[in-house]
Parts: structure tokens; sequence; C-alpha cells
């Protein structure tokens, strides 16, 4: 992937940002820690998880490698209500798109060392973090239909 069709990717990705956030402002405040079933994330868990990922990956693009420790990190965050974890969301995805456009199309050929034992192509960190993106929003539409509320359209239109 080349500088300008990822930031082609990041400007699609800021409408879909848009949409995950508004989808968070309509969690009721009481049920951030609603879970379906006792073995999966709460809501809080998995937002913190798409922010998480979101950063880490993004990050790791730029710096050339991405560790557990990494994960571990950021992962130590606490959310106490869902104002911040919404504020949290929009700095991290601000974050991504000046990590995105401070990448030179040299900066794209450089290989990120993982922890798993790939290397892998910065413009494939950010199609993993727009992946778990649209996954886990996915599963956060499962969760608020269950707590009976209509999420936002796919896309946000009406």
């Amino acid at each position: 992937m080349n500088k300008k069709d990822l930031m082609g990717l990041l400007d699609y990705f800021d409408k879909v940002q848009k949409v995950t956030q508004k989808a968070m402002q309509m969690i009721p405040e009481d049920k951030l820690d609603f879970k379906p079933v006792p073995e999966m994330m709460s809501i809080k868990e998995l937002l913190k998880h798409i922010y998480v990922s979101e950063r880490v990956f993004a990050q790791g693009a730029r710096k050339g490698s991405i560790t557990e420790e990494d994960f571990k990190k950021e992962d130590k965050r606490e959310f106490k209500d869902l104002r911040s974890l919404l504020n949290y969301a929009k700095k991290v995805h601000k974050e991504t798109t000046t990590v995105a456009k401070s990448l030179s199309e040299k900066d794209l050929k450089k290989k990120v060392k993982v922890f798993w034992g790939e290397e892998l192509c910065p413009s494939i960190c950010f199609g993993i973090l727009y992946d778990e993106h649209w996954h886990h929003r996915g599963q956060l539409y499962v969760y608020l239909r269950l707590l009976g509320i209509k999420p936002p359209d796919l896309y946000g239109y009406k």
C-alpha cells in the first residue's frame, strides 16, 4: 500500500470512527459492564480492546515493532465512565491519523517485527487495526441489540 492509498483508507476510517463513537454514546452508563455471557468481554472491555489495538498497531507501524509488553502496558488503563472511554477513543484515533501522515513512502516499505514471529509491512498494521475495529464494532452492535438499543446504521445514514 502506498501513502495515497493509506490516506484514503484513513479518510474512510474517520467516517467509520464517527459512527462507532455515535454508538458508544448510546450505551447507558450503568451497562458498561454488561456481557452477554460470562466468558465474553464486557462492553467496556470490548471498547477498550478496540482502541488499545488501534494504538498499539499504529504506534508499532511507526516504531518498527509490536511486543506483548506494548499491549500489556496499554491494557493497564482503567476507565471509570463512558466519557473517559470516549475521550480515549477520540485521542487514539487522532494519534493513528498523525502516525499515518508521518510515514513516508520509504517508511511504508520497512518491516514491523511482531511478537508472534512475523514481519509485517506498516500498511498491514493499519489493515489489522481497521479489521479489528470492524469486527469488534459488530460485537458492540449485538450487545446493544441485546440491551434493546437500536444501533446506528452501518455507515450512519438514515
